[in-house]
């Protein structure tokens, strides 16, 4: 119990402190302190929190390396600030997992393009088309539940401050395609 109590009050910890970084990168302040680290191992890391939620979706889940499948293992190393690109992919993956349906897909590929460290999520469900246009902007929202329009914001700010971009494609049918 006291377990459970001390992981949430770091978890609520961590959220406050994303929240900061999210508010400096608003405003052009935020410090960038690159580190090396295995984007593999943190993306595979996200993917067994979500486990029993992949399961009982029947999620078919893939993690790649250049289109073949990876294990936790598999290093592929980059240069970022690994808690806000773990903030970042866990926002992605968690959208992924939110917008599909029972017994669809999930592809995470790390490919690299032009020396550039690409990562693709593809899924099964679609973004309505009323929001497609304003996907990466503050408050925009699918009118989710729980949904506070924050996530794909966060998301696009701290791409942009490991100096990359968003891009949202839905031109596949039935499926979203997010590039970072």
């Amino acid at each position: 119990m006291l377990g459970m109590i001390e992981n949430s009050a770091r978890n609520m910890l961590n959220m406050i402190n994303r929240s900061l970084d999210i508010f400096k990168m608003e405003r052009g302040k935020y410090q960038f302190n690159p580190e090396k680290f295995n984007i593999n191992k943190t993306i595979h890391k996200i993917c067994d929190e979500y486990k029993s939620e992949f399961e009982q979706k029947k999620i078919n889940l893939k993690v790649l390396i250049n289109g073949k499948d990876s294990v936790i293992d598999d290093e592929y190393i980059i240069s970022g600030e690994e808690l806000l690109c773990y903030t970042m992919f866990q926002n992605l993956i968690k959208n992924a997992l939110e917008a599909n349906t029972n017994g669809g897909l999930i592809d995470i590929d790390i490919t690299e393009e032009n020396k550039d460290v690409v990562l693709t999520i593809k899924n099964s469900g679609e973004v309505p088309e009323k929001i497609r246009e304003t996907f990466w902007e503050k408050f925009s929202t699918a009118g989710k539940r729980t949904g506070t329009g924050i996530g794909t914001y966060s998301i696009k700010l701290i791409a942009e401050t490991h100096g990359g971009k968003v891009n949202l494609d839905s031109s596949e049918k039935g499926f979203t395609k997010i590039n970072i």
